[in-house]
């Protein structure tokens, strides 16, 4: 076999022109934040390190939060079983077999009151990921709080949810979105106000292995559609702007997704410009990065190891806020004190023996990288104005220029046995509903759909009544659609 010269691909390598990129005299700390939103970045204080744990069961979960706060773990993110997903109670017939699967099965405030038992909430960070059942689910940890003696002023946390994703559940969702959404913000500016609201994810985007310029200007676009209606509504674009954050899923493609999100945060800071903020902090991207692995498989959960630790590089790389490592057994559903653990330490290796966190953006003057950022930036900016012309985001779908529905299908029929879950949580839906004043409980039900029916009043106050009430998480949910299918 004839062996290359490789000194010929060094001299030619040594001759290639040095290239000026637009944006290469931008600076971190300062609009628009290419190299990321504080001056320092991780030299001071590297990102924050999110676990996202999968348990079936609120004390499963209750027990795990309290060791790992013993370990000065102070953020929480919470993930809840497919049926609490779908605004389904855990003695809804055809849901059995997904009760306690994929994460926490919650039914009533009940259960949240033990999910986050002798937690001090008022110092923890919770993270809530939920879809369709937003609002059952939002007002048991406001009323579980509440209970436990803690001020809602003092809670802090993130609540992954945006409209895009909303629309991509399996089964029948409320059809205006927006009205929960509106409530839930005009509610939490004035009780909750650490706690950052809208979450934007790319996450249904990139499943479907979309371009990144599409996938980028479709999330931009997206938080381009609440900036619009923040401000059409009166609110003041420095309170709303500094509660938005982003969630991104970070693929394989390491280079490109560093670019992509040094192009998020420059365009981000555009789009933000034009409604002119008085705070510079309106204009700063705040992204959340998960290293999801499409691919991971039973078979052979220990190269999850591998690919995780690159996708949270490729974060660290990219600038994000917090990072959150996938388990290396994350296809077998739940987690395990022995995955937990890895995932947990792979952030730590990387923080305190990499050195990665003493410069700031790192890939800086790499001619590829800032290639690769000015590209995806002018398609990025493009596609933008396109998705304007047709009137917005939601137009712009309505007319078909991006199908992103991306629905799972899943059969909601009985197919495994997990009896001792689901005889619990049977249980204490029927203790509940024994001890209960059904009255008031169906009052507040009936305000609710009041609510939803002539838009006099805010869908989560009366959503937390319900929860005082004890009205479960399926009740209200069934008093929406009742509405709004």
């Amino acid at each position: 076999m004839k062996r290359k010269d490789f000194s010929k691909l060094a001299i030619s390598t040594q001759r290639t022109k040095e290239v000026n990129f637009n944006h290469e005299n931008y600076v971190a700390g300062i609009a628009p934040f290419l190299r990321g939103i504080h001056s320092t970045m991780y030299v001071k204080k590297p990102w924050t390190i999110i676990q996202s744990t999968r348990f079936s069961t609120a004390e499963e979960g209750n027990t795990f939060y309290r060791k790992n706060l013993t370990a000065n773990q102070k953020h929480i993110s919470v993930v809840f079983d497919l049926a609490t997903n779908l605004g389904y109670d855990s003695d809804y017939e055809h849901v059995q077999n997904y009760i306690g699967k994929n994460g926490i099965a919650i039914d009533s405030v009940e259960d949240m009151k033990i999910l986050f038992k002798k937690l001090p909430l008022e110092q923890l960070i919770v993270s809530i990921s939920i879809n369709k059942a937003v609002l059952p689910i939002l007002a048991f940890y406001i009323v579980a709080a509440k209970e436990q003696n803690i001020d809602e002023n003092l809670l802090s946390g993130i609540l992954q949810i945006d409209e895009l994703t909303l629309h991509n559940t399996t089964m029948q969702l409320p059809k205006p979105p927006m009205r929960i959404i509106s409530d839930i913000l005009d509610y939490t500016n004035k009780h909750l106000p650490k706690f950052n609201t809208i979450s934007i994810s790319n996450y249904h985007l990139q499943k479907v292995g979309i371009l990144p310029e599409i996938e980028l200007a479709y999330t931009l676009a997206n938080g381009l559609k609440y900036l619009k209606a923040a401000i059409n509504s009166g609110v003041d674009i420095d309170s709303f702007a500094t509660k938005l954050s982003f969630s991104w899923n970070i693929d394989r493609n390491h280079f490109i997704e560093i670019a992509k999100m040094r192009a998020a945060r420059m365009l981000w800071a555009k789009i933000v410009k034009q409604f002119n903020p008085k705070n510079q902090e309106s204009l700063a991207l705040k992204v959340h990065c998960q290293t999801h692995n499409w691919s991971s498989t039973k078979q052979h959960p220990f190269d999850t190891i591998t690919e995780t630790t690159i996708k949270a590089l490729t974060a660290a790389f990219g600038g994000a806020q917090s990072i959150d490592t996938n388990i290396i057994d994350n296809s077998n559903e739940l987690s395990e004190d022995f995955s937990d653990r890895i995932a947990l330490n792979t952030q730590l290796f990387i923080q305190e023996e990499t050195n990665i966190t003493n410069t700031v953006d790192p890939w800086a003057g790499s001619s590829f990288v800032e290639k690769q950022t000015q590209e995806i930036t002018t398609k990025t900016w493009a596609l933008l104005q396109e998705i304007e012309k047709f009137g917005g985001i939601n137009k712009a779908i309505e007319n078909g220029i991006l199908n992103i529905q991306v629905k799972s299908n899943i059969n909601l029929s009985i197919q495994e046995d997990n009896k001792l879950i689901r005889r619990n949580q049977l249980n204490n839906l029927t203790q509940l509903k024994a001890s209960r004043n059904t009255t008031e409980v169906s009052e507040a039900l009936n305000n609710l759909t009041a609510c939803a029916k002539n838009g006099n009043g805010n869908l989560l106050e009366l959503a937390i009544i319900a929860a005082k009430k004890r009205a479960t998480l399926g009740e209200m949910s069934n008093a929406l659609e009742n509405v709004f299918e």
